[in-house]
């Protein structure tokens, strides 16, 4: 899990670095492929309900250092995007009972879910960068789209599969109803096109530049696959835990 997650956090920031791109104004692509979750636990128990646990087995001095933990928190989350902290409590409403297997199944599911939501991402803005590179390198077109087209079978075939595993897994368990599990993947899948809106992104369409993008499409398919074959081995091992 621990793996996954990492995979996830760092999935927007490689897969721009290695998809060949140059922006005029080349912001830092957000953290959304993982909003809710930084460890696993993170959606078992909300902050304003961990004051009420941190007394037990802890002396005067320590409880009343993590209540006042407690409180900084509670107050820092006052600050979060209100569709961030629906989604947060919607995981924590899901996952709060569920035991470690299944808690993990649904974990691997969620964390693949935004993966492929992010390969799709990825995938629209290379989209975006041929068009421009062809609008305005006439003399390259030919070749800029022939390639994208060949890169964009290879990865939606993997797509394809991923997606089905997912599917399946939504289907295969028995700790929450189908609608449920697919209402939170919607409000991620939401809360990551509303983050990604946010950060424009205007190509650099320089020969040289477009060259260099075309020159990264092996590279980047091969990225994307990676990504993509990750998801369809982790959902097996999951199911199997």
């Amino acid at each position: 899990m621990t793996r996954l997650l990492l995979i996830l956090a760092v999935l927007p920031c490689f897969a721009f670095t290695y998809a060949g791109f140059s922006y005029a104004q080349d912001e830092a692509v957000e953290e959304q492929a993982e909003p809710a979750q930084e460890e696993e636990g993170a959606a078992e128990q909300p902050a304003e309900e961990q004051e009420a646990d941190v007394s037990e087995e802890l002396s005067d001095e320590e409880a009343n250092e993590a209540k006042k933990a407690a409180r900084k928190e509670s107050t820092k989350l006052d600050t979060v995007d209100p569709d961030l902290r629906e989604l947060n409590d919607s995981l924590a409403a899901l996952t709060g009972d569920l035991d470690s297997n299944n808690r993990r199944h649904f974990y691997t599911l969620y964390n693949n879910n935004n993966m492929i939501r992010t390969v799709e991402y990825v995938r629209g803005q290379i989209g975006n960068a041929i068009d421009a590179c062809s609008k305005n390198n006439p003399d390259m077109e030919e070749k800029l789209r022939e390639r994208y087209e060949q890169w964009t079978d290879a990865v939606n075939a993997k797509l394809s599969d991923a997606e089905a595993q997912v599917e399946n897994m939504v289907l295969a368990q028995d700790y929450a109803s189908e609608d449920d599990i697919n209402t939170v993947l919607e409000q991620a899948n939401e809360l990551r096109a509303k983050t990604q809106e946010n950060v424009e992104r205007i190509p650099v369409t320089s020969p040289e530049a477009c060259e260099y993008l075309l020159n990264k499409m092996d590279e980047t398919q091969a990225n994307m696959e990676s990504y993509l074959d990750s998801v369809l081995v982790a959902m097996p091992r999951s199911m199997d835990e």
